[in-house]
């Protein structure tokens, strides 16, 4: 017992003293553990608390059954089992990756590679790091595709809201891996080449190139990027294209075209957004939002069970739920919240120019003889920001919040108040989303306040407006 009792404390204290030695890794292993023990530890368990004692909330009396709570309730809480199992697999993984220098392995392996292809990557680091950004997103690849496949053909599918095959599924994620290794490795080789020429003052000309490069991404995503994953088409002619037209060109909406996304094939979740750039938006409606009548024959065929007929919204509904999202135009909160990530992303950038050449931060993340610009990237802004960017995402989801219930009023203003809530019911027992939770859990991830703050709110903007 002696013994043993002295190789435990012998290799704690040498525990202790090599992660005193290495004090960047030991901040970001601490605050990685602690946030986990807060999200998962405390706020789950507040949230699986307030989930499995809840009892329908007075405003939903008469609007919702005991079954389709009931309902809600297993999937939320079958969600929040599978997200704290899959936190624990992250951190368990996570915490001797990063102690045993993952980064600098994948960078090798990068390197190798290009080796064997008669390149030589310490002399070409953009290329090097084209080369580290495939195998860490194959890696992130193979790592989470298990997960991804329970989450769908599992926990969707045992709740009735998967649609997909296991070809799609196979295929979809493929894409999205040759697509993030693409835009990724070519974006952050870019980063590094304005770092590598564009001298001390490098922060800027990061800030002005990610700034025109989010632009371009919002420029042709949904016409030639979403596209490889859903199919769009056009609105067909009748009542609800008139009825969305006659409110766009009331607000003086600037559309240029609508559009039905086949949502079907993947999931029956639904959602509708608008996007576009000045005088040439577009708003696209989920095909899972419209009810079985208004959708083509072919995806009503698809709908074969009694429960699908009886999901969607009626076409006011569906154009109160726009008022809401043309709320978010006519006050500009997106335009606003691009401006703030605008300036938070230039602060990122001002602060990494003054941590850059920092030795002994590369070095306890295993980078002893190099110091490569998109690894020092990933640990300042991934590691060492970890708490600003944990407090700056309260502060969005906060704001967030907050824009939802003024884009809420101005739907209220245009007379579409009771329609509204109509909808924000039906979507809530259409997607089995549960209509109560933890208030600190549901004000910190939630970027939408719970439906029955909503309802309030709608209503006494209602009386308000009377």
């Amino acid at each position: 017992f002696f013994f043993f009792f002295f190789a435990v404390m012998t290799l704690f204290s040498d525990s202790v003293e090599w992660f005193a030695e290495r004090p960047y890794l030991t901040f970001s292993l601490v605050f990685s553990s602690a946030l986990f023990v807060f999200e998962k530890g405390f706020l789950g368990v507040r949230e699986t608390r307030a989930t499995r004692n809840a009892s329908i909330p007075t405003a939903l009396s008469g609007k919702t059954t005991s079954e389709e709570f009931e309902k809600a309730r297993k999937y939320k809480l079958d969600k929040i089992n599978f997200g704290f199992w899959h936190g624990i697999f992250d951190v368990a993984l996570s915490v001797p990756l990063l102690a045993g220098g993952f980064l600098a392995v994948f960078w090798d392996v990068g390197g190798k590679t290009l080796s064997a292809i008669g390149i030589d990557g310490s002399k070409h680091e953009v290329i090097q790091t084209f080369a580290f950004i495939v195998v860490l997103t194959a890696f992130n690849f193979f790592l989470n595709i298990g997960w991804s496949y329970y989450n769908t053909f599992h926990l969707e599918a045992k709740h009735g809201f998967n649609k997909q095959t296991v070809g799609f599924f196979i295929k979809d994620n493929l894409k999205k891996f040759l697509l993030e290794c693409a835009l990724s490795g070519l974006f952050l080789g870019a980063v590094v080449w304005v770092v590598r020429h564009t001298g001390p003052h490098f922060y800027l000309y990061c800030w002005l190139f990610t700034l025109a490069f989010s632009v371009f991404m919002i420029a042709i995503y949904q016409d030639y990027i979403a596209p490889l994953f859903d199919e769009y088409v056009k609105l067909p002619e009748g009542e609800l294209r008139t009825k969305i037209e006659t409110l766009a060109k009331k607000l003086k909406f600037p559309l240029s075209e609508l559009l039905l996304v086949k949502g079907s094939k993947r999931s029956s979740h639904s959602n509708a957004y608008f996007y576009g750039f000045f005088n040439s938006k577009k708003i696209v409606l989920f095909d899972t939002l419209l009810k079985a009548d208004v959708k083509s024959e072919e995806e009503n065929e698809s709908s074969n069970n009694e429960s699908e007929e009886l999901k969607g919204c009626s076409d006011e509904q569906i154009v109160a739920v726009l008022s809401h999202e043309l709320g978010h135009w006519h006050h500009n909160h997106v335009i606003k919240m691009f401006l703030v990530q605008q300036v938070v992303t230039f602060l990122y950038f001002l602060a990494f120019s003054k941590l850059i050449d920092l030795q002994d931060l590369y070095e306890d993340f295993g980078f002893v003889n190099s110091r490569p610009v998109v690894i020092g990237l990933t640990l300042v802004f991934t590691y060492l920001l970890a708490p600003v960017n944990t407090i700056f995402g309260f502060l969005v989801t906060a704001y967030t919040r907050l824009n939802e219930f003024q884009a809420d009023r101005f739907s209220v203003s245009l007379g579409k108040g009771e329609e509204l809530s109509e909808a924000l019911i039906k979507l809530h027992r259409d997607n089995s989303s549960f209509p109560v939770n933890d208030w600190l859990f549901s004000a910190l991830h939630h970027s939408h306040p719970p439906i029955v703050q909503r309802l309030a709110a709608i209503e006494a903007e209602m009386k308000k407006s009377n």
